[in-house]
């Protein structure tokens, strides 16, 4: 075989090395019940192949990060915090309801894209949960730090979906689901789900976060094994 033609296959590889990375799939957190108990369970470090604040884990090796107050809530759960309708999955997140802190979800990888299904809290005062709109913002840094790289706006549905089960003492207040996504001015390690107008956080809820890895920085340095790799090759070719 000639070299040119190791070059050429070993350049292709290579550089394949950058676009895989580019054309990854996006990461889908699916919040599915977190540990044994039943709900209301800070998730912490459990998408980090950790803990829960129960202890139970590990879990999926997400390398995904929530700081309290982000609290699971599993649907149909025998402690009466059933509360939606129409979820993508079988638990959903919040932040503990009476808590003003904004929750954060860290990613130190970092990435380039986001998105999520929202659910506003509905009542017969207000069925749109239009009371409950807000802003969900996206940092360059960990823990809400950095620059702002882009912004998520929960707005209330122009059609709302009513909810079916509204019997006392726990009616379902969470029954239309809608997708948002960030465009992002540049790479994002941290998502703020800050309380609607700085009120107790009561009235959104999430599922089915969706980020878009970035491109993996080790590949240049791959590029240039390669290379380098090739070169060595060759010259024992010519010695020989």
């Amino acid at each position: 075989m000639k070299i040119p033609s190791l070059l050429s296959a070993g350049l292709l590889a290579s550089l394949g090395l950058f676009i895989a990375p580019a054309l990854a799939g996006a990461q889908t957190i699916t919040i599915e019940p977190a540990g044994n108990l039943p709900s209301q369970v800070e998730l912490l470090n459990y998408y980090n192949g950790g803990l829960d604040s129960h202890n139970d884990g590990p879990g999926p090796s997400d390398g995904i990060v929530f700081t309290a107050p982000v609290e699971q809530l599993v649907l149909g759960a025998a402690n009466g915090k059933d509360k939606a309708e129409n979820a993508p999955s079988n638990g959903v997140l919040y932040s503990a309801f009476n808590s003003t802190t904004a929750g954060v979800l860290n990613d130190a990888a970092g990435f380039s894209g986001f998105s999520l299904e929202y659910a506003l809290l509905q009542s017969s005062a207000n069925p749109n949960g239009s009371n409950y709109a807000g802003t969900i913002n996206l940092y360059s840094g960990l823990n809400g730090t950095g620059t702002l790289v882009g912004s998520i706006a929960l707005t209330a549905p122009t059609t709302p979906t009513a909810c079916t089960a509204t019997a006392p003492p726990t009616p379902d207040e969470f029954c239309t689901w809608q997708t948002a996504t960030a465009t992002l001015t540049g790479t994002a390690q941290s998502v703020v789900f800050a309380a609607a107008g700085g009120t107790a956080n009561e009235g959104q809820e999430f599922d089915n976060i969706q980020l878009t890895p970035t491109p993996l920085p080790a590949a240049g340095w791959l590029l240039l094994s390669g290379l380098g790799a090739l070169g060595v090759f060759s010259r024992r070719r010519r010695s020989v």
